[in-house]
């Protein structure tokens, strides 16, 4: 019976030696900048630590040009060759070049923390549908073994940018406020890192903290002047009220106040008003324009025949008369 059992298992490890895989493993690689006096660089301040690594591939081929057969294994971290701490990665034919049975592809690895234990190594476990799996050191001679360290982080450097406001009205200038990300704000594996993250905060925050603290500042050196731009009657026949359009000059960030016979009458953000009167009547209309430099004198308007003064106190021109 015992030799029966040996016969049994040389025959088994017989069959799988001499049965090639269509895709091996040459080479496994952490990329450098994820290590720390060769040693896997653990993120302490997470419970997760992302590291990227390569791995070459050659595919079995027997036809020319060169075609990889179909076939597809998966890759992915182990500790200690035996618990799994990185997600899988699968590789098959389709990641072959054309005409080509090499092909080196760099990965990225979530590694779990909690999965490391003292003394464990980290390596690339192959798993392969037909013949189990088995560590990628027994491809590269044992060499592809990672020591982990708990690597100390990298912070950032103190970094500002000075903005102006730029959400004030027209009429208005904005003032310069300066937002600051502090040193040791950001974290990353490489300084470069840490201080990328810092640029990226500046990016994404500068200019809307400038909108939120900063003042809106006049530019104007004096009230604003008005003047008539347009003045039409429409009449509309006897016993009927026709209608007065009064349109001023535009003046930004203003308001117009609008007064008839000496009474204020309403305020408009624009610069056009409209009123409406028997053909009979006689009224003068005054406008005034209010911006933040001050109030601008009132430009009268004498219903039906035009204008007698400007915004500043001066002789106006004529309104025009409209006939239905």
């Amino acid at each position: 019976m015992k030799l029966y059992h040996i016969l049994l298992f040389a025959l088994f490890f017989s069959f799988k030696a001499s049965h090639a895989q269509y895709i091996n493993i040459t080479d496994f690689e952490i990329l450098p900048q994820y290590l720390q006096d060769g040693k896997v660089k653990i993120n302490t301040a997470s419970s997760t630590t992302t590291i990227q690594y390569k791995v070459s591939f050659v595919g079995y081929s027997d036809s020319y040009p060169i075609k990889v057969k179909p076939y597809s294994i998966k890759v992915m971290l182990v500790a200690g060759n035996a618990l799994y701490v990185s997600q899988a990665q699968t590789v098959n034919e389709t990641a072959f070049p054309s005409g080509s049975n090499v092909v080196t592809l760099t990965f990225t690895g979530t590694i779990t923390n909690s999965h490391l234990t003292a003394g464990s190594k980290i390596t690339l476990f192959v798993l392969d549908a037909k013949y189990g799996s088995e560590p990628v050191a027994a491809f590269t001679g044992g060499s592809a073994y990672y020591d982990w360290v708990a690597g100390a982080l990298f912070y950032n450097d103190q970094m500002s940018r000075t903005l102006a406001k730029n959400s004030c009205e027209e009429g208005y200038a904005g003032s310069n406020v300066t937002y600051t990300v502090a040193a040791n704000k950001h974290s990353g594996a490489t300084k470069a890192e840490a201080n990328a993250k810092a640029e990226a905060d500046l990016n994404a925050n500068a200019q809307n903290y400038a909108n939120a603290n900063g003042t809106c500042t006049p530019t104007c050196t004096g009230p604003a002047v008005v003047w008539l731009e347009s003045f039409n009657n429409k009449f509309y026949g006897a016993g009927y009220k026709g209608k007065t359009i009064v349109i001023v000059n535009d003046v930004p960030a203003a308001t117009y106040r609008w007064y008839v016979d000496g009474g204020f009458k309403t305020t408009t953000p624009d610069n056009a008003a409209s009123f409406s009167w028997l053909p009979s009547e006689t009224h003068y209309i005054e406008v005034e324009v209010v911006t933040p430099c001050g109030t601008s004198g009132k430009l009268r308007i004498n219903y039906p025949s035009g204008t007698t003064g400007d915004g500043s106190g001066g002789g106006g021109g004529g309104g025009v008369i409209l006939p239905d």
